[in-house]
């Protein structure tokens, strides 16, 4: 992994951990779905109402997470390219640096 990929993976891990759960349901959906979804499905998956999914999705736009596109009567939600990457866990760090 380059330094670039793994800056973009430690800023990914970062920008999860300060989200509140409605918007880590809303980007866990995303990235489900390869960073890109129709805002009425995301509502339906995350559990959450039309104007709550809205409201989320407004938040992660204004912050740059997230990019809106009218598509019919509805938006399609596009997750910006480094936060589509998995995200790498590493459960135990002692066994990472030996």
């Amino acid at each position: 992994m380059n330094n670039s990929a793994k800056a973009a993976e430690i800023a990914a891990e970062i920008v999860m951990k300060t989200l509140k759960p409605e918007e880590q349901k809303v980007i866990l959906v995303l990235r489900a779905h390869g960073g890109r979804y129709l805002q009425k499905y995301i509502s339906k998956e995350a559990e959450l109402s039309k104007l709550k999914t809205h409201r989320v999705i407004a938040r992660l736009s204004e912050r740059g997470l997230v990019r809106v596109t009218k598509r019919g009567n509805t938006n399609e939600i596009t997750l910006v390219e480094w936060l589509t990457k998995p995200l790498t866990r590493n459960t135990n760090s002692s066994s990472a640096k030996r």
